[in-house]
């Protein structure tokens, strides 16, 4: 049998040890969540140094191939951890991680690891979501001590991603820089033998209704890329996307059990959290892979940019957290940081490490302000399918950041890298201010707070 523990959560019984402390319950959940981060960033790393033969659209899609995988997975895993339980997720996710590192490592050309990364993101994904799961579950007297756990691990591999990207890559080859997120293979175990949450099999969940998330939102991103496409290609992206937008509408108007509810989306809290998500998510990604490309066109070899990189991300953490340490709204503080980065890509920067210094600061800012932001927002959302909103969440996020570096990529060749990161940067700067202003028919626009739903108790609840 298992039982409640002092977490909040489920555990397995153990004569030894019968209380979990939040905690060590933290540290343990940013070890697995903190390798997924390198699917994006250490690959970015590591992408500029693929052989010319691949392509641009297939160097892209290596990067922007994964984001969307594991935002739509990590969308499917959410009410599949209501139905499943974290257990099987997590599971189901590590078969799904080995299964795409193998079909990576072994792929004759970069194409076919595009399909590779595709499925190590799906498995990628339970992680995300059984971690999200477990931590919004959490007793509110151990909410605190769990996030400021997680929180200081997950910046920990932030601040080192590029440099893991950039040493798997020098010392076992690109491929290898793109498959890091399988580390998350190696805890598996620990949290599955001590921490879980059970299933409702009566759950239903709308297949249908995932794939055409899916299709949605690959049209949508791979449109991005016009340039690249033939007409024909386009015409058929544009087509898949309107059909599959309309046919989800149609769904969550005529199914309560849709995948994404209508319920769920009516609610103006929700809307700002995905579009707040998107744009934070948009900013980093979209940064990471233009720094990348400079540095490597600087002639600097793949473990140099990483190196040069990591500080550059501390800096943006330290930044972000002395601005939260001075009381400055949340909201204020990350608008402030977009607006640097507008700043930065509109400014001529010769030779290109200043440009790679100060966007990659400014970005890491804008991302370390945002995700506590979207974490209390989630926690206080008023739904009884939290699973399936935290895992819409964050799919916005990650299709997000796979728009944003799909558009720099196409961007770059016709008016240069600072002007392409200006261009998602004002994208992301005009979304994040919709986002967090308040309307004057929105119910919490008389209480204080700096984001949407956001109040000073909420946040000091959350961290």
């Amino acid at each position: 049998m298992s039982r409640s523990d002092a977490a909040g959560i489920t555990a397995n019984p153990s004569p030894a040890r019968s209380e979990v402390h939040p905690a060590r319950l933290g540290l343990l959940l940013g070890t697995i969540y903190g390798p997924v981060t390198f699917g994006i960033i250490a690959a970015a790393v590591a992408v500029p140094y693929i052989p010319e033969a691949a392509g641009p659209v297939s160097t892209v899609w290596l990067l922007s191939g994964y984001a969307i995988a594991l935002g739509v997975g990590t969308a499917v895993f959410g009410p599949l951890t209501e139905r499943w339980g974290t257990l099987a997720c997590l599971r189901l996710g590590s078969v799904l991680m080995l299964a795409g590192t193998a079909a990576c490592l072994l792929s004759a050309t970069p194409g076919a690891a595009v399909a590779g990364r595709v499925v190590l993101a799906l498995g990628s994904s339970a992680v995300v979501t059984v971690v999200l799961t477990i931590a919004a579950h959490v007793d509110a007297a151990h909410r605190r001590p769990l996030a400021t756990a997680l929180g200081a691990v997950m910046t920990v591999f932030l601040s080192m991603a590029t440099l893991a990207g950039g040493f798997a890559a020098v010392v076992l080859g690109w491929r290898a820089a793109v498959v890091l997120p399988v580390l998350s293979v190696l805890v598996v175990p620990w949290v599955s033998r001590r921490h879980h949450r059970d299933g409702r099999p009566s759950n239903a969940f709308d297949g249908v209704g995932a794939a055409l998330l899916a299709v949605l939102a690959a049209c949508t991103v791979g449109l991005t890329q016009i340039t690249l496409l033939r007409p024909t290609t386009a015409v058929a992206l544009l087509g898949g996307a309107v059909a599959s937008g309309i046919a989800l509408w149609v769904r969550a108007r005529h199914r309560s059990d849709a995948f994404v509810p209508a319920t769920l989306v009516r609610e103006v809290q929700f809307r700002r959290v995905c579009l707040l998500a998107g744009c934070i998510y948009a900013a980093r990604f979209s940064v990471v892979l233009v720094a990348g490309h400079l540095l490597a066109n600087d002639g600097w070899t793949p473990l140099s940019s990483g190196m040069l990189l990591v500080p550059c991300a501390v800096a943006g953490v330290v930044l972000a957290h002395y601005l939260d340490r001075r009381r400055m709204p949340s909201s204020r503080a990350l608008l402030l940081a977009a607006g640097a980065l507008v700043f930065v890509g509109v400014t001529p920067l010769a030779p290109a490490g200043p440009l790679v210094i100060m966007s990659t600061i400014a970005s890491s800012v804008v991302f370390t302000l945002g995700q506590p932001m979207l974490t209390v927002a989630l926690a206080t959302l008023r739904t009884d399918r939290r699973g399936t909103a935290v895992g819409l969440a964050y799919f916005s996020g990650f299709a997000g950041g796979a728009g944003g570096t799909a558009v720099v990529a196409t961007l770059i060749p016709a008016i240069g890298a600072g002007p392409s990161i200006a261009v998602v940067a004002v994208a992301c700067l005009s979304g994040a201010a919709l986002a967090l202003t308040r309307g004057s028919r929105d119910p919490a626009a008389d209480r204080p707070g700096d984001a949407a739903g956001i109040t000073p108790e909420l946040k000091e609840a959350v961290h």
